[in-house]
């Protein structure tokens, strides 16, 4: 088997400085597709990872319903380093409640989408943060009780924020601490 069919990923575990690898397999067409809320297996973490590695991957479709993805400390999802991906969320809720500092998602790069998620609880960061890139397209979000819902960095530019609900929940008020956009 080639060395590109692999992806390593290494997290350290930052409480009695252990490093453990996992060790999971990349597709090799698009979309690379997560199927689960767990720590382990073809997780948010993991896709993001295949994108960012491999030039030929550009979509994640993430499958598991209204399931939660918790961002931990020791796991937290990797910035968006692959220009023209698209990261579909289909309802998927991605939960900050465990840290005080990550952001829920972060674009690294030119023209990425970001649709269709629920973006929560980070009280002390952004829902989305477009670090930076031009082109980014926030799509059919909502961003609750973070510090931020949408971030952008003053050198960004051309980016559309269009059909989220920014501190409502649907219908009724759950803001960010910080600014909306």
């Amino acid at each position: 088997m080639r060395f590109d069919q692999h992806l390593l990923l290494t997290f350290c575990l930052l409480s009695g400085g252990l490093s453990t690898v996992f060790a999971q397999t990349c597709p090799r067409a698009n979309p690379v597709v997560v199927n689960t809320t767990a720590n382990t297996g073809q997780t948010l973490s993991w896709a993001v990872g295949c994108i960012n590695s491999n030039t030929a991957l550009t979509q994640i479709n993430v499958n598991v319903g209204s399931g939660i993805i918790r961002v931990t400390a020791n796991l937290p999802i990797a910035p968006i380093r692959r220009s023209n991906a698209v990261i579909n969320g289909n309802g998927a809720v991605i939960d900050g409640s465990q840290v005080t500092t990550s952001n829920g998602l972060q674009i690294d790069a030119q023209n990425v989408s970001i649709n269709s998620f629920t973006i929560q609880n980070f009280s002390g960061a952004a829902g989305i943060r477009i670090n930076t890139g031009n082109d980014a397209a926030i799509t059919g979000n909502t961003l609750i009780n973070n510090l931020y819902g949408v971030m952008v960095a003053r050198s960004v530019a051309n980016g559309d924020i269009t059909d989220n609900f920014i501190g409502v929940n649907g219908t009724t008020s759950a803001g960010n601490s910080g600014a909306g956009v």
